[in-house]
């Protein structure tokens, strides 16, 4: 007997996690913590990927700049270690949009690795 999965429904774990996201972005710059799993054999070496800040199906935000990591400024990918945490800083780069989320994909294939749990609420001063 197969059962059906939602399509709303995605795997909660995934190569890359993300710790230190805003509870709402106040400023075109924040940072979040990336981190490539350690224990996964499929994943043992260095794995590049494409940070974005994403709203509605499409980007509004890229990396501005990479802590611990290659930063390619050219394609916005950057290289992450497994195991070794990465700080990433992002640029909002559409200031209209009232939520987004953090978004990781696979450069070669735009499959996503990881996307933040909840819309994150952009509330940005006059």
């Amino acid at each position: 007997m197969r059962l059906k999965v939602k399509e709303s429904e995605r795997p909660t774990v995934g190569p890359i996690t993300a710790t230190g996201l805003p509870d709402a972005v106040t400023n075109r710059i924040f940072s979040v913590t990336v981190q490539l799993g350690q224990n996964l054999s499929l994943f043992s070496g260095a794995m590049l990927v494409r940070p974005l800040l994403m709203a509605s199906g499409k980007q509004v935000g890229s990396v501005g700049m990479a802590i611990e990591a290659e930063l390619d400024r050219a394609t916005g990918c950057v290289k992450l270690q497994p195991g070794k945490p990465t700080t990433i800083a992002f640029l909002l780069s559409d200031e209209s949009v009232p939520a987004l989320r953090v978004v990781v994909q696979d450069p070669a294939t735009d499959a996503e690795l990881y996307r933040s749990p909840a819309d994150i609420p952009v509330r940005l001063g006059v």
